[in-house]
């Protein structure tokens, strides 16, 4: 019985020891040789959570189409020089729970959830705390762009499906393709983006701290002089 349970705890630690170095071990990305900062794709870091910042033109593609077509009417894009994306669990992201139950964080950590995508507007680079960009060739830069428009789930006339207005955030919330859980989580959605830009992620990309680790920054984030954001506002 002892050898049997010794086993057990073996086997756990071994498993467990094995997804901490996951964390700090990296995927090799293409790479950028020759890329300068034109195509610059930040990653930030808050708390457990990440997400991607792109600013809205460069010489290869804009999100100004894009921008007005998924933007409410009632908000003006005009001022937006830079869009935030992030991917999460749908039902904690829209209703965030002040205490939440164990079955509620069970149900979201193991079972397969559905999706949301998030897009934060800026008139000007955000002051986060911590962020980390790296510059990219074109085509490595058009291959994130694709996958974060093939993150927005469609309805029949190919347009992004609206749920929400977070106005405090100046951010609009839309339904996404995919499903969240422990092992695809919001961090293994921007290590994707990063990687499929030609970066090195961690192997698995579970906590936010792991991709900011990892990841080898080539240009210097574009901070404002202010240690303040200015978000595009309702009209």
């Amino acid at each position: 019985m002892k050898s049997r349970w010794r086993y057990r705890w073996t086997a756990s630690l071994l498993i467990l020891a094995a997804a901490l170095s996951s964390l700090v071990i990296p995927r090799r990305g293409a790479g950028n040789a020759g890329a300068d900062c034109e195509y610059c794709v930040c990653v930030v870091q808050f708390g457990y959570h990440s997400a991607l910042i792109l600013p809205v033109e460069t010489a290869a593609f804009s999100w100004q189409g894009d921008l007005e077509a998924i933007t409410p009417a009632a908000v003006e894009t005009s001022s937006v020089q830079y869009l935030g994306f992030g991917w999460g669990e749908r039902q904690w992201s829209l209703n965030p729970p002040a205490e939440p139950h164990l079955l509620e964080i069970f149900g979201a950590l193991f079972l397969p959830n559905r999706a949301v995508l998030k897009v934060e507007r800026y008139a000007e680079f955000p002051a986060h705390q911590n962020t980390e960009c790296v510059g990219v060739t074109p085509a490595h830069y058009l291959q994130l762009v694709g996958f974060i428009q093939q993150s927005f789930q469609r309805d029949a006339q190919n347009q992004p499906i609206y749920i929400a207005e977070d106005q405090l955030y100046s951010a609009s919330f839309y339904e996404a393709t995919g499903t969240y859980s422990l092992f695809n989580n919001c961090n293994h959605w921007t290590a994707h983006g990063l990687w499929l830009a030609g970066a090195d992620t961690p192997l698995w990309p579970a906590h936010a701290a792991a991709i900011i680790w990892i990841l080898q920054p080539s240009c210097p984030s574009p901070q404002p002089a202010p240690q303040t954001v200015a978000r595009a506002k309702l009209a």
